[in-house]
């Protein structure tokens, strides 16, 4: 823009634009501000913005994390390679918010727009942290968490109902990222156990374990498909599993090897209506699921996208077969 970068959204099908935003609504005032915080700080310094056609320029993206019912915030700067700015002054514009808790600089090298980068903390806590369903979770800068706090909480809640726990049961939480949903099962089974590839979630998820004082889950990190036979071995035979894949779902080993682990019931946290069908049609096809019940999430408003939690159970012929 005439007065310096914008500090917005790309373009509906546009890579190489970004539209200026004043207000966002699907985040806080708070959340704005920041936003337009940061903007003016760029102005100031007299920072370029990266041209993605021509890679060149300095600022890439903006990552804002809060923790909408603790009050905390987190605040993320990537650019490009290169110290152009001051860190100190940048910590400041943004400690003048009393919410800031803790404030990082990534840089990309590369050419595809990431967030998920090593990064460096300017000021503050290495993390911050939310509450879902009374409990607390560390959130630092790459650790996947829902980004609805008031829908995720019925999202898990919904899971939970849908497990059916008793207080006997082996979990195990596949894809389970900073350990959110099975933290959340933890006080009705006997175990849980996670797996999610990330080793930087199963920090969290090993941290989040102790904030809570939960003390019957164990948390790995490994590639699903292959770490499902390695975790049966260890764990037992589960009674529930709980999945939640990423948009293309539970591909290859992953699918053929949960179906084989032969638990009462599978509880599928799904982004991604097309794949959780095909999984499904899977699932009841070669290892005797049926589904039982189904119910969307709005985890996204004013997007097409929908969260999903489907329940499938063996029938006794099945497990008997």
């Amino acid at each position: 823009t005439p007065s310096g970068p914008a500090l917005g959204f790309h373009k509906a099908g546009r890579w190489d634009e970004v539209l200026e935003i004043e207000k966002c609504w699907l985040t806080t005032d708070l959340g704005n501000a920041i936003r337009n915080a940061v903007r003016d700080w760029a102005r100031e310094e007299g920072l370029v913005a990266y041209d993605q056609e021509e890679q060149k320029g300095y600022l890439r993206h903006l990552v804002v994390r809060e923790g909408r019912n603790t009050g905390q915030l987190l605040v993320m700067l990537v650019t490009a390679k290169g110290e152009k700015f001051e860190t100190a002054y940048f910590a400041e514009a943004l400690r003048r918010f009393p919410e800031v808790r803790s404030i990082h600089w990534a840089i990309n090298e590369g050419v595809a727009e990431v967030t998920n980068l090593p990064s460096t903390l300017i000021w503050g806590e290495e993390a911050i942290e939310e509450e879902i369903l009374g409990l607390r979770y560390r959130v630092r800068p790459n650790a996947f968490l829902q980004t609805n706090t008031a829908m995720a909480e019925k999202l898990y809640a919904i899971a939970i109902e849908y497990a059916g726990l008793t207080g006997g049961e082996t979990v195990f939480d596949l894809y389970c990222g900073t350990g959110t949903i099975g933290l959340a099962m933890a006080k009705d089974a006997l175990t849980v156990w996670g797996v999610e590839i990330s080793e930087e979630a199963v920090a969290c998820a090993l941290e989040n374990a102790d904030l809570n004082g939960i003390t019957n889950s164990a948390f790995f990190a490994g590639n699903v498909g292959q770490s499902i036979e390695e975790l049966a071995e260890r764990a037992g035979q589960a009674d529930v599993v709980v999945v939640d894949p990423p948009r293309a779902g539970l591909a290859g080993k992953a699918l053929k090897r949960t179906g084989r682990l032969g638990a009462k019931r599978i509880v599928y946290v799904s982004c991604n209506p097309t794949t959780l069908a095909s999984d499904l049609k899977v699932l009841r096809a070669e290892h005797g699921y049926e589904l039982i019940r189904a119910r969307p999430v709005d985890m996204f408003p004013h997007t097409p996208h929908v969260e999903t939690v489907a329940l499938l159970e063996r029938s006794d012929a099945s497990v008997a077969a």
